[in-house]
């Protein structure tokens, strides 16, 4: 859109009127997180806003027009947040899922391990501190179930062979 530059004289009031709304814009910006409105632009929203008031059958495209641009302002940082948000707690449950998968791997080969074990104790209090204590056996555990990605799957032995 193109635009025209336009000289008007006004009187020191309307000056004054200016400068104590980009005053109360300076700060009401920061508050809302948006890019604070100059001098130009109040005098396009005030232009808007009579035209929108005195103009017979075209006000009403003017006035939503103004309605449009006065709600876009005021949503779009809301947006912002929400979708940065979003995208945060999107990640946030992709880390989560990885390590709950990684922790159910790692159960099922230790049980898996356990149960073909000979000298399985059936004692309950044995078993309760022999599973609760932290061993060597746990760190084998979750860097293999790493490595593997999922459950009983195959590796590159081949490779690994050479």
């Amino acid at each position: 859109m193109g635009s025209k530059k336009l000289n008007v004289r006004l009187p020191d009031e309307y000056f004054e009127m200016i400068d104590k709304i980009i005053l109360q814009e300076n700060d009401t910006s920061v508050k809302e997180s948006r890019n604070k409105m100059g001098q130009t632009d109040i005098v396009k929203v005030a232009l808007r806003e009579y035209y929108t008031k005195r103009m017979g059958d075209s006000a009403d495209e003017a006035y939503m027009t103004m309605v449009t641009s006065t709600l876009n302002n005021l949503i779009a940082p809301y947006f912002t947040t929400l979708i940065a948000a979003v995208q945060k707690l999107t990640n946030s449950n992709v880390k989560i899922d990885e390590s709950v998968k990684l922790e159910s791997l790692m159960n099922r080969m230790c049980f898996n391990l356990l149960f073909r074990s000979d000298d399985l104790t059936e004692d309950e209090g044995t078993l309760y501190r022999a599973l609760r204590k932290h061993t060597p056996f746990d760190d084998v555990l979750e860097r293999v179930a790493k490595e593997k990605g999922t459950y009983n799957s195959v590796t590159d032995e081949a490779d690994e062979s050479k």
